[in-house]
């Protein structure tokens, strides 16, 4: 069987545009991402030193200090958040939980913090702040992407008949408005 002219061209811009396609989601793509991670990530920790520039919390409160500690780490180490990464840690903690003392999650960290309007607050930072690395875990595999995609629908049948989608929902709304309130006052 001789390929036509007309059919080696097709076949060289499909392959062409594969190629590109595949560069794209390698490089910028990857790049993109992690750099919108990090300035979410960075606004989170503007909001959190803003709570002790108002008096909510102190300087020097081991709570906010860990807090900054594990976003400064979070945001320097963000281009190395991979599925892949992830599962290899929890394969390996796992091992090591035996062994040592098992450190605290933020949440748990935040939890005790006897203000309940500050505590919300932070709690509100640290689950946008693992929405956010867990978005861009998702968004840097493609087969994370893949099955994302397609389960979506079956997750979101299994939220509205838990009754959860409400939470959710509401969850997605308060991070859409913090950003459209964040963006105006940065533009204000």
């Amino acid at each position: 069987m001789i390929m036509t002219t007309e059919a080696l061209i097709q076949l060289l811009e499909l392959l062409t545009g594969i190629a590109l396609l595949v560069l794209f989601f390698r490089y910028p793509w990857q790049n993109i991402l992690v750099d919108m991670t990090r300035q979410r990530l960075f606004e989170i920790r503007d909001d959190i030193f803003l709570y002790a520039a108002d008096g909510r919390m102190e300087y020097d409160s081991d709570i906010y200090n860990e807090l900054r500690e594990r976003l400064n780490s979070t945001i320097r180490y963000c281009h190395k958040a991979k599925f892949s990464t992830v599962f290899a840690a929890l394969a390996v903690q796992d091992d090591q939980a035996k062994s040592q003392k098992q450190e605290k999650s933020l949440l748990e960290i935040v939890s005790d913090i006897e203000d309940a309007d500050l505590r919300n607050d932070l709690e509100e930072k640290v689950i946008e702040a693992t929405v956010f690395l867990a978005t861009l875990m998702v968004l840097r595999s493609p087969l994370l992407l893949f099955l994302s995609t397609a389960l979506l629908p079956f997750i979101l049948i299994y939220e509205l008949l838990s009754g959860h989608i409400k939470k959710c929902i509401a969850m997605v709304g308060n991070i859409i408005e913090k950003d459209i309130s964040y963006e105006e006052r940065k533009w204000a």
